[in-house]
C-alpha cells in the first residue's frame, strides 16, 4: 500500500513539474502571449527552478534550453525514484536516452490534445476569446500553418489539422521503437506508462 502511494505521488509531482516545464518551453517556442494569465502563471511557477539553469544555459534563439534540460532532469529523477521500486537499475547514459523519449512523448501528448481543443472550441466555441483557449490557439498556430502551407483550405474545411495529427501519430511509432530498441521500460517514464 505505501509502495503505491509513494509512485502516485511521484507520478503527480513529476508529472505536473515536467508539463509545466515543457508548456513553459513550448510556449517560448510558438512565440504565445506571455501576457496571457495562465501564461504567466506557467512562468511564475516554474521560474524558481529554471532561473539558476538559465544562467549556465541561456536561451538559444527562441528555444529556451534550460526549460528542456529541467524536464529532461524531471524525467530522469521520477525514473531514478521509481526504478528500486521495481527492482530494476540503469546506467546514467540510458535514463538520460530515456528521458529524452519520455520527454519527446509528452510533448507529442501535448500537440495531441493542444490541436485537438483547437478543433472541438472552433466547431462549439468560434470566436471565444477565453484565456485558455487563447493559448492553446497561439501554441498549435506554428503546427498548423506549416501544415496549411501543404494542403490549402477547401472554403469553410480545413484538412491541415488532419496532417497534423497523421505527423504526430508517425512521430509517435518512431519514438515507440526508439523506446523497445533501448529496452525502456514504460513503467519508469511518465510520457510511456
Amino acid at each position: 500500500m505505501a509502495t503505491d502511494i509513494f509512485l502516485v505521488l511521484i507520478e503527480v509531482v513529476g508529472g505536473v513539474l515536467l508539463l509545466a516545464l515543457l508548456m513553459h518551453f513550448l510556449l517560448q517556442l510558438a512565440g504565445a502571449d506571455s501576457t496571457n494569465p495562465i501564461a504567466q502563471s506557467i512562468l511564475r511557477f516554474t521560474h524558481p527552478i529554471l532561473r539558476p539553469l538559465q544562467v549556465i544555459l541561456p536561451d538559444l534563439f527562441n528555444i529556451n534550453l534550460s526549460a528542456l534540460l529541467a524536464a529532461i532532469l524531471v524525467e530522469g529523477l521520477v525514473a531514478m525514484l521509481i526504478a528500486p521500486v521495481f527492482n530494476m537499475t540503469a546506467p546514467l547514459g540510458t535514463i538520460f536516452i530515456w528521458s529524452c523519449l519520455g520527454v519527446a512523448s509528452v510533448i507529442l501528448e501535448i500537440y495531441f490534445f493542444a490541436m485537438l481543443i483547437v478543433i472541438v472550441s472552433s466547431w462549439l466555441l468560434p470566436g471565444h476569446r477565453h484565456p485558455a483557449l487563447l493559448l492553446v490557439a497561439q501554441l498549435t498556430a506554428p503546427i498548423f500553418n506549416q501544415c496549411r502551407r501543404l494542403i490549402p483550405s477547401f472554403g469553410a474545411l480545413d484538412f491541415s489539422p488532419i496532417l497534423g495529427f497523421v505527423c504526430i501519430y508517425i512521430l509517435r511509432i518512431i519514438l515507440n521503437h526508439l523506446a523497445m530498441a533501448s529496452s525502456l521500460p514504460g513503467i519508469m517514464m511518465i510520457g510511456f506508462s
